[in-house]
């Protein structure tokens, strides 16, 4: 028997009667009713409204995504929160590169990935730096003024740039 959940956060029952208080690393969670018992600190993503129910968890939709910290949701379909990472053929791209430097193939245990922090994060850095990903590095994010704009290029490719800058800035703003 453990106090754990599925998302790894620990049952606070002690002091916390039986209303099955879930402590999630920044606040309180009642699972009976499926909100935190406090407001979020931050709206997460201004351009979904469903940020902006602070009480929700992962913008209720709890299948799609895991709350680690008590802040901001993560994707858990998929990427597994590193959207550089998702998808066989960004595996397949950054394997032979990896299976050299740590002696992991990523296309045939892509939970390597999942379960090395260090790991995905020298993938996304290596593969944004070099432009693995879409052909666009951070030197071509450069390139102009708009680095908001160009950014999005090193992971997207030139799909939806002006909105995921709007959404940077936006995010931006929240936090100045």
């Amino acid at each position: 028997m453990t106090d754990r959940g599925f998302t790894g956060h620990r049952s606070n029952n002690k002091g916390a009667g039986d209303m099955g208080l879930i402590y999630m690393n920044a606040r309180y969670y009642l699972p009976g009713v499926g909100r935190f018992v406090s407001a979020d600190s931050l709206v997460s993503d201004p351009a979904n409204p469903q940020s902006f129910n602070r009480y929700s968890y992962v913008l209720n939709s709890p299948l799609n995504f895991t709350d680690p910290t008590g802040h901001f949701c993560v994707v858990q379909r998929g990427g597994r929160g590193f959207v550089q990472l998702t998808g066989r053929i960004n595996y397949s791209r950054m394997g032979d590169v990896f299976n050299e430097k740590y002696g992991v193939n990523i296309l045939e245990n892509p939970g390597t990935v999942a379960t090395n922090v260090s790991l995905a994060a020298d993938i996304a850095v290596y593969g944004m730096v070099n432009g693995s990903f879409t052909g666009y590095s951070f030197a071509d994010a450069a390139e102009t003024n708009d680095f908001f704009y160009n950014a999005r290029r090193i992971i997207n490719g030139s799909n939806d740039r002006q909105l995921y800058k709007n959404r940077a800035l936006s995010f931006r703003d929240v936090l100045q």
